[in-house]
């Protein structure tokens, strides 16, 4: 940084927030698979870099459809299909002849228990220091769309989805009932709806799709009260789902995340997205100059990878600086399938992008302001 606050070479954009920041998509898989192993260990090495800790989506939900798969195999009112795909490992999940979507109860989806569980040990460790002041926690849940489009076949999947939603959004409303809403943070995690997205070539029917996929974001959006924080993490498939597609550009991602918004009653606090390993020229994130996010919206990108570590994470981010000057970093998507050691190195590297606090383009979603000493900048709009 040379005497005039400006670094040298780099775009002339500053953050008024001024600190760099780092978002824990949802799963962290370490010691013994209890939260707070993984509460500690985030705050450990990352402390007040992190607005939000999730609680690591550890044992069973480390797989989020394997452990929603059980719901449907408790029900009395679905058989399962055993023959399983790459999209559906466990196979799909039917109506029963004779049952009716309308009038099933599933049951618990298990989000309130374990979320609320996992609460009492974040609020124990932030009254005791461990954990900073302003963090919140940070509950992360499968839409309905991308649990239903996995697990059950598709001639029932449009009326099970109906229920499910029903049955998600009475766990969240009980959930935002125990928890203080500046305590916690509601992320959404989007990945079915990609899938359908990618797999449509006709480019007018993909309109419509992401018209109706939008509404659908926006109406789980809604369910968040006010004073809770709101995010979006738009996946591409990770653990027991696969990328349909690899691709060419940010431009499906950004298209639905401007649709999404624009139909919200409230403010989305986070957006994530995602950045495959493979992804490092330029272009790959243009669209993002298209992006319209809020000034107090954080942008977080996943273009950390453990494969080829800062250095390639350092390619990603001087591209995508080319589209956007305020971001944070993240992984592509959660931990899930790795070791505790490589967790921790993951973790590691983090702390490692973030380190100069004052290099533009490590500093969350925050406003971005003209620096007259540097001259002009595009601000994100509001």
């Amino acid at each position: 940084m040379n005497a005039s606050g400006c670094t040298r070479g780099a775009s002339p954009m500053r953050s008024v927030n001024g600190a760099g920041q780092v978002h824990l998509v949802g799963s962290v898989p370490v010691g013994d698979g209890d939260a707070e192993s993984v509460f500690r260990l985030a705050a450990n090495l990352l402390g007040h870099t992190l607005r939000r800790i999730p609680d690591g989506q550890t044992g069973l939900r480390t797989d989020t459809l394997a452990w929603q798969a059980a719901v449907f195999q408790r029900s009395r009112d679905f058989r399962q299909n055993r023959t399983g795909t790459p999209r559906a490992p466990f196979g799909h999940y039917a109506l029963r002849p004779g049952s009716v979507a309308a009038e099933i109860d599933l049951g618990r989806l298990g989000n309130v228990e374990i979320a609320w569980s996992s609460y009492q040990v974040f609020a124990r460790l932030k009254a005791s220091g461990i954990i900073a002041p302003n963090t919140r926690f940070q509950v992360s849940l499968p839409t309905p769309m991308s649990v239903v489009s996995s697990l059950v076949t598709e001639a029932d999947r449009t009326g099970v989805e109906l229920i499910y939603y029903d049955a998600m959004a009475t766990e969240l409303a009980n959930l935002q009932a125990r928890v203080p809403p500046g305590e916690v943070a509601v992320q959404w995690d989007v990945s079915g709806e990609l899938a359908m997205l990618e797999r449509v070539e006709d480019i007018g029917r993909r309109d419509e799709d992401l018209d109706v996929i939008a509404g659908r974001l926006s109406d789980l959006g809604n369910l968040v009260e006010p004073g809770v924080e709101l995010g979006y993490h738009l996946c591409h498939g990770h653990g027991s789902s696969v990328r349909v597609t690899r691709p060419s550009d940010l431009g499906l991602l950004v298209s639905l995340a401007n649709a999404v918004r624009s139909r919200m009653r409230r403010s989305v606090d986070f957006l994530h997205l995602p950045v495959p390993r493979h992804r490092i020229e330029p272009e790959y994130f243009a669209p993002l100059r298209d992006l319209v996010l809020p000034r107090d919206t954080d942008l977080f990108l996943g273009l950390i990878h453990v494969a080829d570590g800062v250095d390639g994470a350092a390619l990603r981010i001087a591209s995508a600086r080319t589209a956007v000057a305020n971001f944070g970093v993240a992984t592509e998507c959660g931990f899930d399938g790795g070791s505790p050691d490589m967790v921790k190195r993951l973790l590691l590297l983090h702390r490692k992008l973030i380190a100069p606090w004052d290099h533009p383009g490590f500093v969350g979603g925050r406003e971005s302001v003209k620096d007259d000493r540097c001259g002009s900048s595009k601000q994100i709009p509001g």
